[in-house]
């Protein structure tokens, strides 16, 4: 009955603050200072030159030190080059995790994500197609599909089982499959970059110039980004693997990271790429001067001791949510309803404080 009347309090506290704006066509109330266009735009720019940018410079570049990783090891198979490629992948993949929030604009409109991460992705196509293909070069890699190709693909391949080495030093198809995806990948996040900063009209200046309020102006996209990367979080990287929704037992299987044992890594890359966009100098910038508060203190502190509780739960993990799980799933529902409370803060009371058009509907009935 409690848990009812919590979600029953939150639903009616989210429709009130979202018919009030209707009503009175204002983001906050009268007593509340008004934000101007220039402020919007100076945290716009600001989270352009020293967040957005550059998380998608990290990953390139890592994306890069992966092909010299793969080639080093394709070329002189071993545990070292072996455990040098694996180290070098998990390092691309926190660098892809900390922009995965920015996933919006060009990378939306060029479909570019599914060719970096796409989770779905199918060993047994995989395999297929390191027997059967010809000319395994990045021309083909960049034909298929996205089941076939980027990160998820690569984990596949170095750390299907403990046949991998032995499989790489027996096959020129299976190495010439690894150096191709890390050469796609390559290229793609170079795409990413490309759009941003080159061109007639690169994507940062499209960025940094909506500073209204509507639909389509950044602080809209990036705060309902944040609140669905969130909710994403909640349920595709915690509930599902715990069961929570129909199965009621543990879906190992379902864990992000598993085959690389790198879940808390990952998750925490990805919390972190949300949190950057509140720090620094980010949308907390624009909460604190408007002086909003959330029960006597600044609603940006509370917004940071929230990130921080949710890190902390997950640096308790000991062996990663692989385990935890099965074992101790009290710990790792705890992190879910962390995240839950942030989830609720941004879509209340930062949406209220910065007359934010919420688009982002929570359905998923927890």
């Amino acid at each position: 009955m409690k848990a009812t009347s919590t979600r029953t309090y939150v639903i009616n506290r989210t429709c009130f603050v979202l018919i009030l704006t209707a009503i009175l066509g204002l983001g906050c109330s009268e007593k509340k200072r008004e934000l101007q266009n220039s402020n919007r735009k100076d945290v716009l720019d600001t989270l352009a030159a020293r967040v957005i940018i550059p998380a998608f410079e990290d990953l390139h570049t890592q994306a890069q030190l992966l092909v010299i990783a793969a080639r080093t090891f394709t070329e002189t198979p071993s545990e070292n080059t072996l455990g040098a490629v694996r180290n070098q992948w998990l390092e691309t993949t926190s660098a892809w995790k900390r922009a995965s929030t920015y996933t919006f604009g060009p990378i939306e409109d060029h479909f570019l994500s599914g060719g970096i991460y796409y989770s779905g992705v199918h060993y047994a196509n995989i395999e297929k197609s390191i027997q059967t293909a010809g000319k395994i070069d990045n021309a083909f890699i960049n034909s298929q599909g996205s089941s076939l190709k980027g990160l998820k693909a690569i984990e596949y391949l170095l750390y299907k089982d403990d046949r991998v080495l032995a499989e790489f030093g027996a096959s020129t198809a299976r190495k010439n499959y690894l150096l191709a995806l890390t050469e796609n990948l390559t290229a793609q996040t170079q795409k990413v970059l490309d759009l941003w900063t080159s061109g007639e009209q690169p994507y940062r200046e499209t960025f940094v110039n909506a500073t209204g309020r509507e639909l389509n102006s950044s602080l809209c996209i990036l705060v309902n980004k944040t609140i669905q990367q969130i909710n994403m979080i909640r349920d595709e990287r915690l509930a599902m693997p715990m069961g929570m929704h129909r199965e009621q037992t543990p879906r190992t299987d379902m864990i992000e990271g598993r085959l690389s044992k790198s879940s808390v890594t990952l998750l925490k890359n990805e919390i972190r790429s949300i949190q950057n966009l509140y720090s620094n100098k980010g949308i907390n910038t624009l909460l604190d001067q408007m002086e909003a508060t959330y029960e006597g203190e600044p609603l940006s502190a509370r917004i940071d001791q929230q990130f921080e509780t949710v890190y902390q739960l997950t640096d308790a993990l000991p062996n990663g949510l692989e385990e935890a799980i099965v074992t101790d799933k009290e710990a790792v529902k705890n992190i879910h309803d962390q995240l839950k409370k942030l989830q609720i803060l941004l879509e209340v009371d930062v949406v209220n404080h910065l007359g934010i058009i919420l688009t982002f509907s929570d359905n998923d009935g927890d």
